[in-house]
Protein backbone atom coordinates (compact mmCIF):
# COMPACT_ATOMS: atom_id res chain seq x y z
CA UNK A 1 0.00 0.00 0.00
CA UNK A 2 1.32 3.25 -0.57
CA UNK A 3 2.31 5.52 2.01
CA UNK A 4 -0.25 8.26 1.10
CA UNK A 5 -2.53 9.60 -1.31
CA UNK A 6 -1.09 9.19 -5.37
CA UNK A 7 -1.73 11.23 -8.71
CA UNK A 8 -3.03 8.98 -11.76
CA UNK A 9 0.42 9.85 -13.16
CA UNK A 10 2.68 8.48 -9.98
CA UNK A 11 -0.06 5.31 -10.10
CA UNK A 12 1.21 4.88 -13.80
CA UNK A 13 4.75 5.37 -12.58
CA UNK A 14 4.81 3.17 -9.86
CA UNK A 15 2.31 0.59 -11.76
CA UNK A 16 4.51 -2.82 -12.50
CA UNK A 17 1.51 -3.39 -15.38
CA UNK A 18 1.33 -0.74 -18.07
CA UNK A 19 -2.02 0.88 -17.87
CA UNK A 20 -3.29 2.77 -20.72
CA UNK A 21 -3.95 6.20 -18.87
CA UNK A 22 -7.62 6.89 -19.75
CA UNK A 23 -8.44 3.48 -18.14
CA UNK A 24 -6.38 4.24 -15.62
CA UNK A 25 -8.59 7.56 -14.92
CA UNK A 26 -11.71 5.69 -15.76
CA UNK A 27 -10.89 2.66 -13.12
CA UNK A 28 -10.33 6.25 -10.34
CA UNK A 29 -13.53 7.41 -11.14
CA UNK A 30 -15.23 3.80 -10.66
CA UNK A 31 -13.43 3.25 -7.53
CA UNK A 32 -14.44 7.17 -6.41
CA UNK A 33 -18.02 6.70 -7.05
CA UNK A 34 -18.44 3.45 -5.56
CA UNK A 35 -16.56 5.19 -2.15
CA UNK A 36 -13.44 2.89 -2.61
CA UNK A 37 -11.14 5.78 -3.33
CA UNK A 38 -11.17 9.63 -1.88
CA UNK A 39 -9.81 12.18 -4.01
CA UNK A 40 -7.89 14.80 -2.75
CA UNK A 41 -6.08 17.75 -4.44
CA UNK A 42 -2.64 18.70 -2.52
CA UNK A 43 -1.25 22.04 -2.12
CA UNK A 44 0.20 22.05 -5.98
CA UNK A 45 -3.34 21.41 -7.30
CA UNK A 46 -3.07 17.84 -8.87
CA UNK A 47 -5.38 15.30 -7.80
CA UNK A 48 -4.61 12.62 -5.33
CA UNK A 49 -6.24 8.71 -4.58
CA UNK A 50 -6.08 7.07 -1.57
CA UNK A 51 -8.24 4.12 -0.25
CA UNK A 52 -11.20 5.98 1.60
CA UNK A 53 -10.73 5.90 5.48
CA UNK A 54 -13.62 3.03 5.85
CA UNK A 55 -11.20 0.78 4.59
CA UNK A 56 -7.69 2.28 6.48
CA UNK A 57 -8.97 4.16 9.17
CA UNK A 58 -8.71 7.51 10.39
CA UNK A 59 -5.53 9.08 9.59
CA UNK A 60 -4.16 12.55 8.38
CA UNK A 61 -1.74 13.69 6.22
CA UNK A 62 1.72 16.29 5.77
CA UNK A 63 1.97 17.62 2.45
CA UNK A 64 5.47 18.86 0.55
CA UNK A 65 4.48 22.77 -0.39
CA UNK A 66 7.89 22.39 -2.84
CA UNK A 67 7.10 19.48 -4.48
CA UNK A 68 3.39 18.04 -3.43
CA UNK A 69 4.20 14.91 -1.94
CA UNK A 70 1.89 13.55 0.51
CA UNK A 71 2.11 10.95 3.21
CA UNK A 72 -0.11 9.73 5.96
CA UNK A 73 1.59 10.81 9.35
CA UNK A 74 0.43 9.51 12.49
CA UNK A 75 -1.18 10.64 15.55
CA UNK A 76 -1.27 9.55 19.02
CA UNK A 77 -4.08 8.52 20.21
CA UNK A 78 -4.40 11.64 23.59
CA UNK A 79 -3.73 14.04 20.12
CA UNK A 80 -5.93 12.47 18.09
CA UNK A 81 -8.52 13.31 21.15
CA UNK A 82 -6.79 16.79 21.50
CA UNK A 83 -7.36 17.50 17.63
CA UNK A 84 -11.13 16.36 18.25
CA UNK A 85 -12.07 18.44 21.32
CA UNK A 86 -10.45 21.56 19.17
CA UNK A 87 -12.57 20.49 16.05
CA UNK A 88 -15.66 20.15 18.30
CA UNK A 89 -15.01 23.64 20.17
CA UNK A 90 -14.61 25.42 17.05
CA UNK A 91 -17.62 23.72 15.50
CA UNK A 92 -19.91 24.34 18.14
CA UNK A 93 -18.97 27.70 18.32
CA UNK A 94 -20.14 28.23 14.72
CA UNK A 95 -23.11 25.69 15.53
CA UNK A 96 -22.23 22.62 14.44
CA UNK A 97 -22.08 19.45 15.62
CA UNK A 98 -18.62 18.16 14.56
CA UNK A 99 -18.69 14.51 13.20
CA UNK A 100 -14.91 14.13 12.01
CA UNK A 101 -11.76 16.40 11.44
CA UNK A 102 -8.99 16.31 8.82
CA UNK A 103 -5.65 17.74 9.72
CA UNK A 104 -2.83 18.62 7.31
CA UNK A 105 0.32 19.32 7.66
CA UNK A 106 2.39 21.57 5.55
CA UNK A 107 6.42 21.41 4.99
CA UNK A 108 9.09 20.76 3.02
CA UNK A 109 10.09 17.23 2.61
CA UNK A 110 13.60 15.95 3.05
CA UNK A 111 14.76 15.57 -0.70
CA UNK A 112 13.27 19.74 -1.25
CA UNK A 113 15.16 20.89 2.17
CA UNK A 114 18.13 19.41 0.81
CA UNK A 115 17.82 20.38 -2.88
CA UNK A 116 17.46 24.18 -1.56
CA UNK A 117 20.63 23.61 0.94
Amino acid sequence: MAPGPRSAAELAFESTNPLPVSSLYRTLSIFEEAGVLKRDHGADGVARYELSEWLTGHHHHIICVSCGAIEDIDVPTNSEKTLHDIASGIGGRAGYRVLDHVLEVEGVCRNCDLQHH
